[in-house]
C-alpha cells in the first residue's frame, strides 16, 4: 500500500508503509523546484514527473512517484537547484537480520 505522508511543510514523501526502512526514494522540496524538468529527462527508471500542484512559487514540481528509485542520485546532480532534491539510499535487509 502506498502511503503520502509529509515530512514537513512543503516535502512531499511517497513511500511503501510497510517498507518504509527497505526503500530508497526521493524528496523533493517544492519551495524550491523551479521545474526545469532535469531530473525527470535525465532519471534512468522515469520515475520522476512533472506534478499537478503549484507551488508557493508559481511552479509545477516535480514529485516522486513512489517506487522504482535505484538511488543513483542523478536527479540530485543535475539539479541546479541547491537542497531541492534528496536521494535517501536505504540498504535491503536480509529476514535474518
Amino acid at each position: 500500500m502506498l502511503q503520502k505522508s509529509k515530512d514537513s511543510e512543503n516535502d512531499t514523501i511517497i513511500s511503501d508503509a510497510n517498507n518504509l526502512h527497505k526503500k530508497t526514494c526521493v524528496i523533493v522540496k517544492s519551495e524550491l523546484c523551479k521545474a526545469c524538468g532535469l531530473c525527470i529527462e535525465f532519471c534512468p527508471k522515469k520515475v520522476l514527473h512533472r506534478g499537478k500542484t503549484i507551488s508557493g512559487m508559481g511552479y509545477e514540481y516535480t514529485v516522486y512517484c513512489g517506487e522504482g528509485c535505484i538511488g543513483c542520485g542523478t536527479c540530485f546532480y543535475v539539479c541546479p537547484e541547491p537542497g531541492a532534491i534528496t536521494v535517501i539510499k536505504r540498504k535491503l535487509l536480509n529476514d535474518n537480520e
